[in-house]
């Protein structure tokens, strides 16, 4: 629902077909116009303010990051999430991602020499499962979508990284940090956040 009725139509709405301007300043200040409307779309989603992304960040802001990570987190299904590492999905894992993936479903779908219709598991797992990095096997759709609708537009905006708490209060035991590349500062301001 989150990728179908929300993500994709903000999404969609931007036209980046011209070829002439992807590459170019015109055409990655419009992707980045692109991602901060996309993730304005996906925070008033999970209930979050987005005007958050259009102000400076500062400490009295908090971790809103971890807040937004907390929340997609309990509404994206566990098995999109897992990396598969020498290890299968479920049948349930393989249900979820089957019932999200319209391609996956029709490879699985054979008609065997009787006209009998069955669903070929290992079809829809070699059709949903794709290599990531060195790390393992993920759910492809995931990959494809929402890297290009959920990761790249919060990273491309605040950071690669989500500062939890836990990290947060471990770096200010060793304090005064010194930041060197801070990219948008996010860290900076919740670290000022926490003292």
């Amino acid at each position: 629902r989150l990728m179908n009725m929300v993500l994709l139509p903000v999404h969609n709405s931007f036209d980046m077909t011209d070829p002439s301007s992807r590459d170019t300043e015109v055409g990655y200040k419009q992707r980045a116009q692109q991602e901060i409307i996309v993730l304005g779309a996906l925070m008033k989603h999970v209930g979050m303010c987005p005007k958050l992304l259009q102000q400076r960040i500062s400490s009295e802001d908090g971790n809103w990051l971890e807040t937004l990570h907390t929340k997609l987190e309990s509404i994206i299904p566990k098995a999109y999430l897992k990396t598969y590492c020498n290890v299968q999905p479920s049948e349930q894992e393989l249900n979820v991602m089957m019932s999200q993936s319209k391609s996956a479903f029709d490879a699985a779908c054979i008609v065997d020499s009787m006209g009998v219709r069955r669903t070929d598991r290992e079809a829809a797992r070699q059709k949903l499962l794709v290599k990531w990095r060195d790390r393992g096997m993920v759910f492809g759709d995931l990959l494809s979508n929402f890297n290009l609708m959920v990761i790249d537009p919060i990273q491309h905006s605040v950071g690669f990284a989500v500062p939890t708490n836990t990290v947060l209060q471990s770096i200010k035991l060793y304090g005064p940090v010194v930041e060197v590349g801070a990219g948008t500062g996010y860290w900076s301001a919740v670290l000022r956040g926490v003292g």
